[in-house]
């Protein structure tokens, strides 16, 4: 099975919003593989873009403003996640990472465990 299709099938089992974020953060690596030209989207775009039209795959369920919603939260959580990193205050590289997700928690409701573990991990492949 392709990396996209293994992606898809784990993000149905999870909740939309945790789908979305698993889309959002591994946007590059599906583009890629689907050679789609562009994979620089902002979070004003995620609504939109690649990671829609993933999650529409995922949950041909889900309404429309749901699966609009999802993205942004998606891309909001993981971007103030990496703004984090900065403020977290620790010296140790794998505590600014936890310390960093701990701190967009907060102003990020509804993820689910399986996120925070995925927010973590690609904190620590971008801080390598």
């Amino acid at each position: 099975m392709s990396f996209l299709g293994e992606t898809i099938e784990s993000a149905a089992q999870l909740p939309l919003k945790d789908a979305a974020f698993l889309f959002w953060i591994r946007r590059h690596e599906l583009d890629y593989e689907e050679k789609h030209g562009s994979t620089w989207r902002d979070a004003g775009t995620a609504r939109e873009g690649s990671t829609f039209r993933r999650l529409r795959t995922a949950y041909p369920q889900a309404g429309d403003r749901d699966l609009e919603n999802a993205p942004e939260a998606a891309a909001k959580f993981a971007w103030d996640c990496e703004q984090s990193i900065a403020w977290s205050g620790s010296v140790d590289p794998a505590l600014t990472v936890v310390a960093a997700v701990d701190l967009a928690r907060p102003d990020n409701p509804g993820f689910t465990d399986f996120t925070i573990a995925e927010a973590i991990r690609h904190l620590v492949r971008l801080t390598r």
